[in-house]
Order: structure tokens, then C-alpha cells, then sequence
């Protein structure tokens, strides 16, 4: 009997480097390890009619443009450590 849906997971580990999951045997014990993987291809073949093949990539992403800003109430943070760290004048 053939499976009529099957869920696939792809072991993607890292995308932002292109790297993803698979058994290797090292000896007789099956060990997960990583490879380089550019692409990944990916084939369907249905029960009926045609099959279909793609290859899916992705761009470079885990580069961070970041813009430094203050955000919203920092005044009163600042406000609040001046008041702390400011000598007492208490004896």
C-alpha cells in the first residue's frame, strides 16, 4: 500500500550558512553531521499522473543593518541614575 501524503522535514540546520543535517554511518552507528548545501533539490512523484522536480535556494539573510536610536522614555532612565549616583548629601 503507498502512502497517499507524506510530511517531510528537511534537516536545515543553519540556512544563514548554509548547512543542513544528515545521517552518516561511522562504523555500523549512524551519526548526525553537517554538509554544505547550497541548494536542496526536491522531487514529487505522485501516485497519478506527472512527477515534479525543483531546486530550492535562498539568498545570504543573517546580515544585520542595524540604526542605533534611543527608544521612547529614556529620559526617565537617565532621570532615575542621576538621582541614584548622585553624591548624597546626607552625612
Amino acid at each position: 500500500m503507498r502512502p497517499t501524503a507524506l510530511g517531510l522535514q528537511l534537516g536545515i540546520v543553519d540556512p544563514s550558512s548554509h548547512r543542513a543535517l544528515v545521517p552518516v554511518l561511522r562504523g555500523r552507528v549512524p551519526t548526525a553531521t553537517t554538509v554544505a548545501a547550497r541548494t536542496v533539490g526536491l522531487r514529487v512523484v505522485p501516485s497519478r499522473g506527472a512527477e515534479a522536480a525543483a531546486t530550492l535556494a535562498w539568498d545570504e539573510w543573517n546580515v544585520v543593518q542595524a540604526t542605533e536610536r534611543l527608544k521612547t522614555g529614556h529620559e526617565a532612565y537617565v532621570e532615575a541614575l542621576r538621582d541614584v549616583l548622585a553624591p548624597s548629601s546626607e552625612p
